[in-house]
């Protein structure tokens, strides 16, 4: 199981993951000021704030929390 956040009071994040099997996935974001964009979603459920792929919680699984206090977040999730 992997665990990671990133986190910036000043700039945008942008995520892009695919996972395959039985890897699953849970992304939770917050932006304060720029808001969260969900580019792509396949295999995942959620909302802008919480993504999780369909197969969570999974075998081996990813934990991913994004932060931007100013600026914004940018989603890429395929699970296939």
């Amino acid at each position: 199981n992997v665990t990671y956040s990133v986190i910036t009071s000043a700039g945008s994040i942008a995520l892009s993951m695919s996972i395959m099997s039985d890897v699953g996935a849970v992304i939770r974001s917050n932006a304060g000021i720029g808001g969260t964009n969900i580019v792509e979603k396949t295999g995942f459920n959620g909302t802008d704030s919480l993504l999780q792929s369909l197969n969570y919680p999974s075998t081996h699984n990813f934990d991913a929390t994004l932060n931007a206090t100013v600026g914004s977040i940018s989603i890429t999730a395929n699970h296939s």
